[in-house]
Protein backbone atom coordinates (compact mmCIF):
# COMPACT_ATOMS: atom_id res chain seq x y z
CA UNK A 1 0.00 0.00 0.00
CA UNK A 2 1.43 3.30 -0.62
CA UNK A 3 0.09 6.93 -1.84
CA UNK A 4 -0.24 7.73 -5.74
CA UNK A 5 1.98 9.98 -7.31
CA UNK A 6 1.87 13.68 -6.12
CA UNK A 7 -0.64 13.17 -3.39
CA UNK A 8 1.16 14.46 -0.62
CA UNK A 9 2.44 17.53 -2.60
CA UNK A 10 -1.51 18.40 -3.20
CA UNK A 11 -2.44 17.79 -0.15
CA UNK A 12 0.57 19.94 1.28
CA UNK A 13 -0.72 23.07 -1.15
CA UNK A 14 -4.25 23.29 -0.36
CA UNK A 15 -5.60 26.33 1.72
CA UNK A 16 -8.79 24.90 2.24
CA UNK A 17 -10.17 22.40 4.68
CA UNK A 18 -10.22 18.90 3.56
CA UNK A 19 -11.31 15.67 5.02
CA UNK A 20 -11.87 11.82 4.29
CA UNK A 21 -15.10 10.17 3.85
CA UNK A 22 -14.97 6.65 3.25
CA UNK A 23 -17.33 3.22 2.91
CA UNK A 24 -14.39 1.83 5.07
CA UNK A 25 -14.23 0.51 8.59
CA UNK A 26 -12.43 3.06 10.93
CA UNK A 27 -10.07 0.73 11.76
CA UNK A 28 -9.11 -0.46 7.74
CA UNK A 29 -8.51 3.97 7.30
CA UNK A 30 -6.73 4.25 10.55
CA UNK A 31 -4.86 1.42 8.80
CA UNK A 32 -4.36 3.03 5.60
CA UNK A 33 -3.40 6.26 6.01
CA UNK A 34 -0.85 5.02 8.95
CA UNK A 35 0.37 2.73 6.46
CA UNK A 36 1.13 5.63 3.53
CA UNK A 37 1.97 8.28 6.18
CA UNK A 38 -1.16 10.31 4.91
CA UNK A 39 -2.69 10.40 8.83
CA UNK A 40 -0.91 13.93 9.71
CA UNK A 41 -3.12 15.47 6.70
CA UNK A 42 -6.24 14.47 8.13
CA UNK A 43 -6.22 14.26 12.19
CA UNK A 44 -9.40 14.03 13.18
CA UNK A 45 -11.22 14.51 9.71
CA UNK A 46 -11.69 10.96 8.68
CA UNK A 47 -15.75 9.88 8.78
CA UNK A 48 -16.61 6.42 7.94
CA UNK A 49 -20.03 5.20 6.83
CA UNK A 50 -20.09 3.54 10.58
CA UNK A 51 -20.77 6.99 11.58
CA UNK A 52 -24.34 7.11 8.84
CA UNK A 53 -27.60 5.79 8.55
CA UNK A 54 -27.18 5.11 4.72
CA UNK A 55 -23.49 4.41 3.04
CA UNK A 56 -22.87 5.62 -0.46
CA UNK A 57 -24.43 6.41 -2.93
CA UNK A 58 -26.76 7.41 -0.79
CA UNK A 59 -25.80 11.39 0.55
CA UNK A 60 -25.77 10.61 4.01
CA UNK A 61 -21.66 10.46 4.81
CA UNK A 62 -20.97 13.33 2.30
CA UNK A 63 -24.08 15.50 4.13
CA UNK A 64 -22.15 14.53 7.57
CA UNK A 65 -19.03 14.77 6.75
CA UNK A 66 -19.84 18.80 5.60
CA UNK A 67 -21.67 19.41 8.48
CA UNK A 68 -18.84 18.21 10.72
CA UNK A 69 -16.46 20.30 8.76
CA UNK A 70 -18.73 23.26 9.28
CA UNK A 71 -18.99 24.03 5.04
CA UNK A 72 -22.38 24.18 2.71
CA UNK A 73 -22.62 21.15 1.17
CA UNK A 74 -22.41 22.73 -2.28
CA UNK A 75 -19.17 24.32 -1.24
CA UNK A 76 -17.76 21.02 -1.23
CA UNK A 77 -15.51 19.44 -3.89
CA UNK A 78 -15.69 15.49 -3.67
CA UNK A 79 -12.75 13.54 -4.89
CA UNK A 80 -14.34 10.39 -5.41
CA UNK A 81 -12.76 6.76 -7.46
CA UNK A 82 -15.90 4.69 -7.48
CA UNK A 83 -19.40 5.28 -9.07
CA UNK A 84 -21.11 5.04 -5.85
CA UNK A 85 -19.37 7.62 -4.23
CA UNK A 86 -20.20 9.96 -7.57
CA UNK A 87 -23.68 9.35 -7.35
CA UNK A 88 -23.48 9.99 -3.34
CA UNK A 89 -21.71 13.01 -4.19
CA UNK A 90 -24.49 14.21 -6.74
CA UNK A 91 -26.92 13.37 -4.45
CA UNK A 92 -25.62 15.80 -1.65
CA UNK A 93 -25.40 18.37 -4.60
CA UNK A 94 -21.52 18.68 -4.01
CA UNK A 95 -19.86 19.15 -7.45
CA UNK A 96 -17.39 16.00 -7.89
CA UNK A 97 -14.21 14.97 -9.53
CA UNK A 98 -13.30 11.10 -10.85
CA UNK A 99 -10.07 10.74 -9.88
CA UNK A 100 -8.73 7.70 -12.22
CA UNK A 101 -5.29 7.34 -11.28
CA UNK A 102 -5.04 4.98 -7.95
CA UNK A 103 -3.58 1.71 -8.87
CA UNK A 104 -6.56 -0.33 -8.71
CA UNK A 105 -8.00 1.94 -11.62
CA UNK A 106 -5.37 2.04 -13.98
CA UNK A 107 -6.57 -0.80 -16.28
CA UNK A 108 -10.17 0.78 -16.29
CA UNK A 109 -8.46 4.12 -17.92
CA UNK A 110 -8.44 4.94 -21.35
CA UNK A 111 -5.30 6.75 -22.89
CA UNK A 112 -7.44 10.11 -22.99
CA UNK A 113 -7.89 9.43 -18.84
CA UNK A 114 -11.34 8.70 -19.21
CA UNK A 115 -13.20 5.11 -17.58
CA UNK A 116 -15.76 4.26 -20.20
CA UNK A 117 -16.98 1.67 -18.16
CA UNK A 118 -18.84 4.90 -15.49
CA UNK A 119 -22.31 5.98 -16.46
CA UNK A 120 -21.70 9.56 -14.80
CA UNK A 121 -20.43 12.61 -16.66
CA UNK A 122 -18.13 14.15 -14.56
CA UNK A 123 -14.78 16.08 -14.97
CA UNK A 124 -11.86 13.19 -14.71
CA UNK A 125 -8.49 13.25 -13.65
CA UNK A 126 -5.84 10.63 -13.54
CA UNK A 127 -3.16 12.69 -11.74
CA UNK A 128 -3.32 14.68 -9.13
CA UNK A 129 -1.42 17.81 -10.42
CA UNK A 130 -4.55 17.64 -12.82
CA UNK A 131 -6.52 18.83 -9.77
CA UNK A 132 -5.17 22.17 -9.77
CA UNK A 133 -5.00 22.87 -13.45
CA UNK A 134 -9.24 22.14 -12.89
CA UNK A 135 -9.55 24.25 -9.85
CA UNK A 136 -6.64 26.38 -8.98
CA UNK A 137 -8.23 28.71 -6.40
CA UNK A 138 -7.92 25.88 -3.90
CA UNK A 139 -4.22 25.91 -4.22
CA UNK A 140 -2.10 28.33 -1.52
CA UNK A 141 -0.31 31.05 -2.88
Amino acid sequence: MQTTVGLEDILSQLNVKSCVATSGSPQKVKHSLGVTGLDHFFKAEVFTSSEVKNGKPAPDLFLHAARQMGVKPENCLVIEDSTAGIKGAQAANMPVIRYAGASHLIHHVSPSGEQPHHNVDVPTISHWRQLFELIPAIRQG
